[in-house]
């Protein structure tokens, strides 16, 4: 009796310990998970705060690359191909646009370009750029481009969905040097609550799933969870800005999805770019575009009176130099307060007030424009920044696309939108909610 009381005994003692075995493997299994969805989450708040910060010095730069584009387009301008410095002119104004384009990249990846978001069908944004890709791959790399024959509508941005492809296809193609497969796949999936669990990201949903894919040097487990950092690059110096996987992190979020990628070293690289689906209906008949208006008759620039402000002194005097090159009568003022002083001290009619957006001493430039269209709801306004119109900051927010000037421009781009916005009708001041 005793001897079947110490069998039951250990046998009890037994399955408790494979219990607590099995308890502790679960805890263990909790606790690595955890520590990987605290790890992306940290990724996600590190990334946004790199996106604050070069969402700042984009903007500074911006207002540099204003200065230096204008004041070399004004001298070249007046140079013949034959100058000695003619062609040092030329190449000020080409790196100039490099470097607009550049910055251009990064505020994609801090979501500050604004997207034209309508239903979109990626198969058709797909074939559309397929030759254009093919063209920029080596002969060695052979594409296979696939899309579900059910795939449903998203709402994107065509144009920042070809930028998407196209930086992913050129990543994918620069990690085959010897040749491979290019691989893109779109298919529609279904999230839910279990696949949630994998990424601090995803939600529950419908979604397209984009796949570009490569059968190349893969990227190393410790390279990973940086290459959406912007100017974080593997590239040889001079081969890589380090911006185009930043462009890719940036358009995604814009549109409300997430990426997920997969990586073994000589083994490949897969990239899952996941899209929510269109709320529209395929199959409901599109509206046929309006008929554009006809171009407000051309007239020569009149003498009209234009207030600038600009808090930046050199960017200001170029701005100046150029709208009297232009025929018009400049005043000018470096904050809100000082261009509510030359307002209230006008020799003559205001017509236009060009204005950046963001300002010092509390006045920016939507609030004085509201403030002095209160008292001439014919004046017209035309805001600049190195954002652009439509980002989500309040004073861009609702900034109309033919109201903005984004820098930096080309003086030439700066006379036309003012001859363009002087020609428009005027139209009645709206008062934001702030300066009411």
């Amino acid at each position: 009796m005793n001897a079947l009381t110490n069998q039951e005994t250990d046998r009890l003692a037994a399955q408790r310990v494979s219990e607590l075995q099995t308890a502790n493997d679960q805890l263990k299994k909790e606790i690595a998970e955890h520590i990987r969805l605290q790890s992306q989450l940290r990724q996600s708040h590190k990334m946004e705060a790199a996106g604050q910060l070069a969402a700042g010095v984009a903007h500074d730069f911006n207002n540099i690359l204003t200065v230096v584009q204008g004041n070399a387009s004004l001298l070249l301008a007046s140079r013949t191909p034959g100058s000695p410095d003619y062609q040092p002119l030329r190449n000020i104004c080409d790196a100039s646009e490099k470097a607009a384009a550049m910055v251009s990249r990064l505020l994609t990846f801090c979501r500050q370009q604004t997207p034209d978001r309508r239903p979109v069908h990626l198969g058709d944004t797909l074939a559309a750029i397929a030759e254009t890709m093919s063209g920029a791959l080596t002969p060695k790399i052979k594409l296979e481009a696939h899309t579900a024959p059910s795939l449903p509508l998203i709402n994107a941005d065509e144009m920042m969905l070809e930028t998407l492809l196209m930086n992913l296809a050129s990543n994918a193609r620069d990690a085959m040097p010897n040749g491979g497969i290019l691989g893109i796949i779109a298919m529609p999936v279904r999230i839910g609550p279990s696949e949630t669990s994998l990424n601090a990201e995803a939600r529950p949903g419908d979604f397209v799933r984009l796949t570009v894919s490569d059968n190349g040097e893969g990227i190393p487990a410790e390279i990973l969870p940086h290459i959406f950092e912007p100017f974080f690059t593997t590239k040889p110096h001079g081969q890589g800005g380090g911006l185009g996987l930043a462009a890719v992190y940036g358009i995604v979020k814009q549109h409300d999805g997430w990426v997920e990628v997969q990586s073994r070293v000589k083994h490949g690289t897969a990239v899952h770019v996941f899209l929510p689906v269109s709320a529209a209906n395929e199959s409901r008949p599109a509206v046929p575009a309006a008929a554009a208006p006809p171009p407000p008759p051309r007239r020569p620039a009149a003498r009209e009176t234009i207030l600038v402000v600009d808090d930046e002194p050199d960017l200001r005097e170029l701005v100046v130099q150029v709208l009297e090159s232009g025929g018009y009568k400049v005043l000018s003022a470096g904050s809100g307060t000082e261009a509510l002083e030359k307002w209230a001290k006008r020799p003559c009619d205001i017509q236009l007030l060009l204005t950046d957006l963001v300002m010092p001493d509390g006045l920016t430039g939507r609030k004085l424009a509201d403030r002095l269209r209160v008292e001439d709801p014919r004046l017209r306004v035309i805001f600049t920044s190195g954002y652009t119109a439509g980002h989500s900051g309040t004073e861009l927010a609702d900034v109309k696309p033919h109201n903005f000037l984004a820098k930096p421009y080309r003086p030439a781009m700066l006379l036309q939108v003012v001859r363009e916005c002087l020609n428009r009708p005027c139209e009645a001041p709206t008062v934001t909610k702030q300066a009411a």
